[in-house]
């Protein structure tokens, strides 16, 4: 097995790298540099020089709000650059892996989403997500497309990452109480996309347990409130807080397909949140 893995230089990328250090499993991890996504032909002569079994996309435009303002760059990576990776993949006979997200869906259903759920994204973000499952689907029938949401973790750009200096050096911050979502650690995302590297259709995973950013900023505040500056996490809502794109109100992917699977259920965000705390945090 030999495996190749696209956005090099993200979170993500980084840690399914290590981790198929740490399980024996050879892997190239290449950023834009090496293979940009949205060039076809770059992308073709580069697998051919590595000849990859397996491939896993973790190049994605991911900045949501950008996205309203620019549309044509998040659908030119999303959804243009997925299919040609579902391309090159199909041509050198490498199984493919995707990663996508949970802003496919609307938000609006009060039941988990499922995989056979109908998505219905509220952003030009979402959209183009949806658009790359589709054309890599098409593309390569036997792909697996893999689906998360509010992923986390050391070295990354997300909503933690974010908070952390304000919890560090505000006295009060307001977070958003009124839109719930579930929480993913980058390294149970990473062993999760290893281990379905092999299967195809589509696949949920998040860690266990909903909750808002309120809840989150409350759980590290809470960790943290001996070795930070802020005294007080304020809850406000949504409507509070103009952004450019629209939010899905409350987004639980659903896992019992991939814990079925597996034979494993996610563990909880809590759990996951107090690793990520004691493994990556320094104050």
């Amino acid at each position: 097995m030999k495996i190749w893995i696209l956005g090099g230089q993200g979170m993500l990328a980084n840690v399914c790298a290590k981790m198929c250090m740490q399980r024996n499993v050879q892997c190239i991890a290449d950023d834009r540099a090496l293979a940009d996504i949205t060039d076809y032909e770059q992308l073709l002569q580069r697998a051919r020089l590595v000849q990859p079994t397996h491939i896993i996309n973790c190049a994605a435009y991911t900045n949501v709000d950008q996205a309203e303002k620019n549309p044509e760059i998040a659908f030119l990576v999303n959804a243009t650059g997925a299919s040609f990776v579902a391309k090159v993949a199909k041509l050198m006979d490498a199984h493919f892996m995707h990663i996508s997200t949970d802003y496919v869906f609307s938000g609006d259903q009060q039941i988990p989403y499922c995989e056979e759920d109908t998505p219905c994204p509220l952003n030009v973000y979402g959209a183009s997500k949806l658009e790359g499952e589709n054309l890599v689907l098409d593309m390569h029938p036997n792909a697996c497309v893999l689906r998360t949401s509010w992923v986390f973790g050391a070295g990354g750009k997300n909503f933690i990452s974010s908070l952390l200096p304000l919890l560090q050096n505000q006295e009060e911050v307001h977070v958003i109480q009124d839109q719930w979502g579930c929480l993913t650690y980058c390294y149970d995302l990473a062993s999760v996309v290893l281990d379905l590297i092999q299967e195809r259709g589509i696949y949920h995973f998040v860690n266990q347990g909903i909750c808002s950013r309120f809840d989150i900023a409350k759980e590290l505040f809470e960790k943290l409130q001996d070795r930070i500056f802020c005294k007080r996490v304020i809850p406000i809502s949504a409507a509070n807080y103009v952004k450019m794109a629209k939010r899905p109100r409350c987004n639980v992917l659903g896992t019992q397909k991939v814990s079925q699977k597996l034979n494993s259920s996610p563990r909880h965000w809590k759990e996951a949140l107090g690793e990520f705390f004691i493994d990556a945090i320094s104050i």
